[in-house]
């Protein structure tokens, strides 16, 4: 198994490395969002409230 991060662009998974795969071969993926994206979207959706989401969420992670 290769962990491989990619870019959603146009309906299309883009890997940001070389990968080794002939063509059409089918492969399965586990979609992972960075923890920036994660962070950023849950901001978004708690915006009126007023403690620091990302300083609740790192001391929640110790």
């Amino acid at each position: 198994m290769e962990k491989v991060e990619a870019i959603y662009d146009h309906g299309a998974l883009r890997p940001l490395k070389k990968i080794s795969l002939r063509e059409g071969e089918k492969v399965q993926l586990l979609i992972k969002r960075s923890l920036y994206e994660i962070i950023s979207a849950l901001e978004r959706e708690f915006e009126d409230v007023d403690e620091d989401l990302t300083e609740t969420l790192v001391r929640e992670r110790k």
